[in-house]
């Protein structure tokens, strides 16, 4: 799919440092870049190509990044990534914003180009904290301001292509992290969600690591469930097994679990299973009572969510005759079994290889041949 919902329609791009040589707004193009826009959302590539050469000419950056675009998934043409990189790498020469956040990401993971995180984050930094003017497309800068926040964010929280730096990463998440959820229209609600998100998880690292934090998790949190995260129960969760509070703990889990979050349904599975919610002995008056009816209905989610290990699980209790259906126990079923093993086994999880290694190794049967004096010989 092409990116084209945050490119501007409408403003050339100028070098001259008057105009603080990033973006400045005109109409020259607007219509000829907008019709190149309608052909590709038409799936007519040869038109689209021709108005976007034509816009080349006259050293429109939009029209350069859109044809990396196009040369690099090949709509219309064959894949040429050398030929999408060197027009990429000409909207990022121009100081197009988009432009300069795709190298930036490309830099970051050594994508195409060379790996260069200093650059990138420096790049990412720039794009966060610019003041872009009177671009007439307020809205749309916000969006990538508010992107280029995240990423940095993220980058010093994990530490994955710099050392971590749980300060500076919560410099740039409370940017967006900390907006009022009104925000949802300018910056998108996948990305605000992203954001209360990823900033409530860098505020429990800081805490960790005895720094302060300059908001409030539980509020982060909150925020990113309103916005359809479903995660946010998972890491609920595990903050209530560091609390040692079960019971809670379980409660988000299995929250997480129906919302669709394959990983939440595996550990409240596992805390069923192992009755660590509660103990009830091999007594029990219905199956409700039993915490394995509720380790199986989570293992059943959490499988058909794609989870890995819930399809593991779940193929363990239907080897051993421990899944419930209608509330009742259900006897062994070696097909279903070795289906959810199988299953497990092709996506990395040890435990149902061996499993089915054990299942696949048929006992040889022995005989012992005894008689007694004066009997026929017979067979045991």
């Amino acid at each position: 799919m092409l990116w084209v919902g945050l490119q501007l329609a409408g403003c050339a791009t100028t070098v001259n440092e008057k105009t603080n040589k990033y973006y400045v707004c005109e109409s020259e193009f607007k219509g000829e870049y907008n019709e190149a826009r309608k052909q590709i959302s038409n799936g007519v590539y040869g038109k689209a190509i021709s108005l976007l050469h034509a816009l080349e000419k006259e050293g429109y950056a939009p029209a350069f990044y859109t044809l990396y675009e196009i040369n690099y998934a090949g709509h219309g043409v064959k894949v040429d990534k050398a030929k999408a990189f060197a027009y990429l790498n000409r909207a990022y020469m121009h100081q197009y914003p988009v432009a300069e956040y795709e190298m930036a990401e490309k830099m970051l993971k050594g994508e195409d180009v060379k790996q260069n995180s200093v650059e990138a984050i420096k790049i990412l930094k720039d794009l966060a904290e610019r003041n872009y003017g009177d671009s007439g497309q307020d809205h749309i800068f916000y969006r990538l301001k508010a992107k280029a926040n995240v990423m940095v964010a993220r980058v010093y929280y994990e530490g994955k292509y710099v050392e971590q730096d749980l300060k500076q990463a919560g410099e740039f998440g409370y940017v967006i992290g900390s907006l009022p959820p009104t925000q949802e229209y300018n910056i998108g609600r996948e990305l605000l969600g992203e954001a209360y998100f990823l900033y409530a998880k860098i505020m429990i690292a800081q805490v960790n690591a005895g720094l302060e934090t300059s908001w409030d998790i539980n509020v982060a949190f909150g925020h990113a469930q309103e916005m359809g995260v479903i995660e946010v129960d998972y890491e609920e969760g595990l903050l209530y097994l560091e609390e040692k509070n079960i019971l809670w703990a379980a409660d988000s889990f299995g929250g997480g679990c129906y919302k669709g979050h394959g990983e939440s349904c595996y550990m409240a599975g596992k805390l069923y299973e192992e009755e660590k919610v509660y103990k009830n002995g091999e007594k029990f008056n219905n199956a409700m009572d039993n915490p394995l009816f509720y380790a199986s209905d989570y293992y059943v989610i959490g499988a058909k969510a794609g989870n890995s290990k819930c399809k593991y699980k779940l193929g363990e209790f239907y080897l051993k005759g421990k899944w419930y259906q209608d509330e009742k126990r259900m006897p062994k079923d070696i097909e279903k079994a070795k289906k959810w093993l199988t299953e497990a086994s092709n996506e990395g999880v040890n435990e149902a290889t061996e499993l089915l290694r054990a299942l696949d190794e048929k006992p040889i049967k022995t005989y012992q041949l005894c008689y007694k004096k004066g009997e026929k010989l017979g067979v045991n």
